[in-house]
């Protein structure tokens, strides 16, 4: 692997994530951004293509034995929609600020 684009002079170098293989094998059209080669889209999107994303967790096992598991659930099973989500949580005046102190400290 080629570390020249950390060198001061590179100026055309682009930086590649270990997840641009999975990314072009699917089809992805890629840009550089910042010096980093990003996939930006997919063929045929679609809505339901639109939540989906490459997610490189391979380096959370080292964790496991620290943490217990958590059971992960949707948003629609405790919390509605986004809509009523941001409503309720993040809104002005909503559960966020309620909780939230500036300048405080965490209890």
């Amino acid at each position: 692997m080629s570390f020249a684009f950390l060198t001061a002079s590179a100026t055309d170098a682009v930086a590649r994530s270990p997840m641009e293989r999975q990314a072009r094998a699917a089809g992805a059209r890629f840009e550089v951004r910042d010096g980093w080669n990003v996939a930006v889209g997919y063929p045929k999107e679609t809505a339901a293509l639109e939540t989906f994303a490459f997610a490189d967790a391979s380096h959370l096992r080292k964790y496991e034995k620290q943490f217990p598991k958590v059971t992960l659930f949707t948003l629609g099973e405790h919390f509605g929609d986004w809509q009523q989500a941001q409503r309720t949580h993040f809104a002005d005046g909503g559960t966020f600020d309620q909780l939230y102190k500036p300048g405080g400290k965490a209890q």
